[in-house]
C-alpha cells in the first residue's frame, strides 16, 4: 500500500473512525483505500457493525468503480455497495441521497472547488471526513472549504511530506439522510458555479477544469473544430470538462452536424 494512503487508514483508525458501519470512497486512484475500507467491513470486528454495513464509492473513474464492484464479492458480509455511475446516477448528490453519515476517505482533489463538491454532500449526520495530500498542495483554501461545511477542521501531523486534514460535522446521532439535515454546523448551501456566456451557459460542477467560464485553450480548440468538421458531422468530445466545445459546436450554423460532450 502506498505511504499516502495507508496514512489516510492510520489516521482513520487512530481517531475511531474505522471500523464503521458507514464507509465513503472518494479520490482513491490506486483502489488501495476502498480495499482497505471494505477489509474492515468485511472481518465485522465488533457487535456494532451488525446489520447491513454500506460502502460508496464517488470516484469519477468508472474502470476503477467496476473493478470495485468485481472484488467486493463477501457473501458472508451483509453489506450494501452504492457505487457511482451504476447503483446511482452521476452527481453526487444522486450517490449521497441516503447518506446518513459515516466515514469518508479521499485522496486530496485536484481543485478546492472538487472538494467543496464533495464536502457538501457528506457534511452533517456525525460525518468524519479525513483527506490526505502533499504538504505543498494543502493550502489554506481547502481547510476553509471544509470549516464552511463541516464547522471543526484540525491538522494531523505530518508523515514525510504528506498530512491529512479531519472535518468533523459533530452533529450526533441525527439519523436523517444528510439530504435532508443538510450541511448542520455550517449551515451553508451549496451552488454549483453557473455561468452565462457568449456561447452560453457554463456549468463547473465538481471542480472540473476551467470552472464556470471560458477556457482560452478549450475556445482554441472549438473554433478549430467548427471550421475543420465536415458539414453534417458528428463528433464526440471525452472529457468535456464543463462542456465548452460542444457547446460550441451546437451553436455552429449547420443544423445537421450534431456535438455530444462526455
Amino acid at each position: 500500500m502506498s505511504v499516502l494512503d495507508t496514512f489516510i487508514i492510520d489516521v482513520a483508525r487512530g481517531l475511531g473512525a474505522l471500523p464503521a458501519a458507514t464507509i465513503a470512497v472518494h479520490e482513491d486512484p490506486t483502489g488501495e483505500l476502498f480495499d482497505a475500507a471494505l477489509a474492515t467491513l468485511a472481518t465485522r470486528p465488533t457487535a456494532a457493525l451488525d446489520g447491513v454495513q454500506h460502502l460508496y464509492m464517488s470516484t469519477p473513474n468508472l474502470r476503477q468503480i467496476r473493478q470495485a464492484r468485481d472484488h467486493a464479492r463477501y457473501p458472508e458480509t451483509a453489506l450494501r455497495l452504492v457505487l457511482r455511475g451504476l447503483d446511482t446516477g452521476l452527481e453526487l448528490g444522486q450517490v449521497y441521497r441516503d447518506w446518513r453519515g459515516g466515514t469518508v476517505l479521499t485522496r486530496l482533489p485536484a481543485s478546492i472547488a472538487g472538494l467543496e463538491y464533495l464536502a457538501a454532500h457528506v457534511a452533517g449526520g456525525g460525518t468524519r471526513l479525513i483527506v490526505g495530500g502533499n504538504n505543498k498542495y494543502l493550502s489554506r483554501g481547502y481547510s476553509a472549504v471544509l470549516q464552511r461545511y463541516f464547522g471543526r477542521v484540525q491538522a494531523t501531523r505530518g508523515r514525510g511530506k504528506f498530512r491529512c486534514l479531519v472535518a468533523d460535522s459533530g452533529v450526533g446521532t441525527d439519523s436523517r439522510p444528510v439530504a435532508e439535515v443538510g450541511a448542520v454546523s455550517a449551515r451553508v448551501e451549496y451552488r454549483i458555479p453557473r455561468a452565462q456566456t457568449e456561447y452560453g451557459n457554463l456549468c463547473g460542477l465538481g471542480g472540473v477544469f476551467g470552472g464556470a467560464k471560458v477556457d482560452r485553450g478549450g475556445e482554441l480548440l472549438g473554433r478549430w473544430v467548427a471550421r475543420e468538421a465536415p458539414v453534417g458531422a458528428r463528433v464526440l468530445d471525452l472529457g468535456c470538462g464543463n462542456g465548452l466545445v460542444a457547446l460550441m459546436l451546437s451553436r455552429r450554423e449547420d443544423p445537421a452536424s450534431d456535438g455530444h460532450g462526455y
